[in-house]
């Protein structure tokens, strides 16, 4: 019989020592959960703020010349009598906006750099087209400037939309 009790005695110390290892992984387990969790919602909610106050700056820069004053602006370019006129309100509106985003100059000099880069490309378009033109050069400058401006576009929408 003693070696049946000592066979059972190691048997259960051996399921003690089982148990106190699962329960030592579990407990160590629960413990870095517990730690990880707040931190990751800690700056997961750091984030999300910084986040919102850069949507509120969208919204406060460019909502007016994107709905309102680059379509208006550009509405009034038109062509006359051989020559292209009405330019003038939006080279305005691309320098005003120049000047608007200078935030961004200092939160983000990339793209800052990048939408500077393609407001300047379409004034400097807008300025040195001025004058007479003939009808296909109308309709190449009509598209270019679409086009010019539908990049701009592009640019604020996707950081806009944080796919920058």
């Amino acid at each position: 019989m003693t070696n049946d009790m000592l066979l059972l005695s190691v048997s259960i110390v051996g399921n003690i020592i089982l148990n106190i290892s699962i329960e030592t992984i579990l407990s160590i387990v629960a413990i870095f959960i517990s730690i990880i969790i707040p931190l990751f919602q800690h700056f997961w909610n750091k984030k999300m703020h910084s986040d919102d106050l850069e949507t509120e700056f969208y919204k406060d820069i460019f909502k007016e010349y994107l709905i309102k004053r680059i379509p208006e602006a550009r509405i009034r370019i038109h062509y006359n009598n051989k020559k292209l006129d009405g330019t003038n309100k939006l080279i305005d509106v691309l320098n005003n906006l120049r000047r608007d985003i200078l935030f961004f100059r200092f939160n983000d000099r990339t793209y800052y750099d990048e939408l500077c880069k393609l407001l300047q490309n379409l004034e400097d378009k807008l300025v040195n087209r001025t004058g007479n033109m003939n009808d296909s050069e109308y309709i190449k400058f009509y598209e270019e400037v679409d086009k010019d401006i539908h990049s701009i576009y592009e640019v604020i929408m996707k950081k806009y939309a944080g796919k920058k």
